[in-house]
């Protein structure tokens, strides 16, 4: 996988989906457009 590139095969994850109001309790600028993940230990993604 080159950081550069796209890749031509499919990347799979496995993530815990929160909900957005759940997730704006620790990120202030979470909107409804957004997907929020949480792995665990204070970890995830609001993107």
């Amino acid at each position: 996988l080159d950081a550069n590139q796209p890749t031509n095969a499919l990347q799979e994850v496995t993530l815990k989906i929160i909900s957005n109001q759940e997730c704006r309790k620790n990120r202030r600028h979470v909107t409804e457009r957004n997907v929020c993940t949480y792995t665990g230990n204070h970890r995830g993604l609001c993107g």
